[in-house]
Protein backbone atom coordinates (compact mmCIF):
# COMPACT_ATOMS: atom_id res chain seq x y z
CA UNK A 1 0.00 0.00 0.00
CA UNK A 2 1.51 3.47 -0.88
CA UNK A 3 0.41 6.94 0.85
CA UNK A 4 1.18 9.47 -1.71
CA UNK A 5 0.99 13.01 -0.50
CA UNK A 6 0.00 14.13 -4.41
CA UNK A 7 -3.76 13.76 -3.15
CA UNK A 8 -5.80 14.64 -6.17
CA UNK A 9 -4.32 12.02 -8.94
CA UNK A 10 -6.34 10.59 -11.32
CA UNK A 11 -4.95 7.04 -13.02
CA UNK A 12 -1.13 6.58 -12.64
CA UNK A 13 0.17 9.53 -15.55
CA UNK A 14 0.28 12.04 -12.71
CA UNK A 15 2.04 9.29 -10.29
CA UNK A 16 5.56 10.84 -8.69
CA UNK A 17 7.40 8.16 -6.76
CA UNK A 18 9.34 10.98 -4.74
CA UNK A 19 5.50 11.83 -3.18
CA UNK A 20 5.45 8.45 -1.35
CA UNK A 21 5.01 9.15 1.90
CA UNK A 22 4.87 5.95 3.49
CA UNK A 23 4.60 1.88 1.92
CA UNK A 24 3.56 -0.46 3.49
CA UNK A 25 3.82 -4.12 2.64
CA UNK A 26 0.22 -5.42 2.84
CA UNK A 27 -1.58 -9.44 2.02
CA UNK A 28 -4.78 -8.86 0.66
CA UNK A 29 -7.40 -11.18 0.89
CA UNK A 30 -9.92 -12.25 -1.47
CA UNK A 31 -13.52 -10.84 -1.96
CA UNK A 32 -16.67 -11.52 -3.73
CA UNK A 33 -18.43 -10.00 -4.57
CA UNK A 34 -16.62 -7.76 -6.67
CA UNK A 35 -16.08 -3.88 -5.96
CA UNK A 36 -15.93 -1.70 -9.09
CA UNK A 37 -15.38 1.24 -7.09
CA UNK A 38 -12.63 1.66 -4.19
CA UNK A 39 -14.89 1.45 -1.20
CA UNK A 40 -14.07 1.99 2.56
CA UNK A 41 -15.51 0.77 5.95
CA UNK A 42 -14.09 2.28 9.26
CA UNK A 43 -15.57 0.31 12.49
CA UNK A 44 -15.41 2.39 15.39
CA UNK A 45 -12.80 -0.17 17.22
CA UNK A 46 -10.29 1.57 14.51
CA UNK A 47 -10.54 -0.96 12.15
CA UNK A 48 -10.34 0.32 8.41
CA UNK A 49 -11.37 -2.69 5.37
CA UNK A 50 -10.02 -1.62 2.15
CA UNK A 51 -12.43 -2.83 -0.85
CA UNK A 52 -11.25 -3.00 -4.60
CA UNK A 53 -12.10 -5.19 -7.22
CA UNK A 54 -11.75 -8.90 -5.97
CA UNK A 55 -9.91 -7.72 -2.93
CA UNK A 56 -10.46 -6.53 0.58
CA UNK A 57 -7.29 -5.24 3.01
CA UNK A 58 -7.87 -4.84 6.65
CA UNK A 59 -5.82 -2.97 8.74
CA UNK A 60 -6.20 -0.81 12.14
CA UNK A 61 -5.31 3.10 13.18
CA UNK A 62 -5.08 4.73 16.19
CA UNK A 63 -4.21 8.40 17.32
CA UNK A 64 -0.92 9.45 17.90
CA UNK A 65 -0.95 10.78 21.70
Amino acid sequence: MIFNKTWNQTGTTAYNMEDDVLRVGIKGLKNTPFTEKLYFKINTDGMVSLFWADRVVNFYVQPVP
